[in-house]
């Protein structure tokens, strides 16, 4: 397993992963980290928020406006509300710095379990595919254009397929920690983005939770052959 550990100073975290299990480069800042994602193909990035989160919360801003899909788990710091802002940015799992170190790694293993779609330059739900890499949308092989907005809100759908992903927290990964505003245009690229499925023939892909947010459901294949054929 190829870990990449990113934190201030080789402390709290480190001591996770001092195992034969794991092959660890360390940065200590999000600059470093950026140079060894890009010169390196790792399992997933272990991230300790410690005492200056935001920065942690740049990296993840980041690696997912880069495409980098690797799987992300965050170690919170002892400010309230850090596990949820990790989450809302784009990491995939968030674990105390109290867990055993037994828990710990059936987390990190968990993330890097062969078949998870985070672990892949791809995301492919039914016959529709994302590619990660170059911020493409296809389904079966009829690409449909996205507004990176739009790419986005797919994205981090189609990462966590099958869980309801609160409005707040697509509105945060949106915006990234600037202002933000009428909470409705998130309905407005919702809309935008169900159209351009729709006319591709994907039905019914994402649904609204009322209060809650927005869920990825499965994709009718037999649709989408009906709207191929009869094209």
């Amino acid at each position: 397993m190829h870990i990449l550990l990113v934190e201030e100073a080789r402390n709290s975290a480190s001591s996770y992963l001092d195992d034969d299990r794991a092959v660890v480069l360390c940065a200590e800042d999000v600059a470093e980290a950026m140079t060894l994602l890009r010169t390196n193909r790792f399992d997933a990035v272990v991230l300790n928020l410690g005492s200056r989160p935001w920065e942690a919360f740049r990296l993840i801003r980041r690696m997912r406006a880069s495409g980098d899909a690797t799987p992300i788990l965050a170690l919170p710091g002892v400010k309230s509300g850090d596990r949820g802002n990790a989450l809302a940015f784009g990491a995939d799992d968030a674990a105390c710095l109290s867990v055993t170190r037994k828990a710990f790694w059936e987390r990190l293993a968990n993330l890097c379990r062969p078949g998870l779609e985070a672990c892949h330059d791809w995301l492919e739900i039914g016959d529709v595919r994302l590619c990660l890499a170059t911020r493409r949308m296809f389904v079966i092989d009829r690409e449909i254009r996205l507004t990176r907005m739009e790419f986005d809100v797919v994205r981090s759908l189609m990462l966590r397929r099958g869980s309801v992903v609160a409005r707040s927290a697509l509105l945060a990964q949106l915006y990234e920690g600037r202002p933000q505003p009428d909470p409705k245009v998130l309905d407005v690229v919702m809309r935008h983005v169900r159209k351009k499925l729709e006319h591709a023939g994907v039905r019914n892909m994402i649904g609204t939770v009322w209060g809650h947010g927005f869920v990825i459901t499965n994709v009718n294949r037999t649709e989408v052959m009906e709207e191929r054929l009869a094209a």
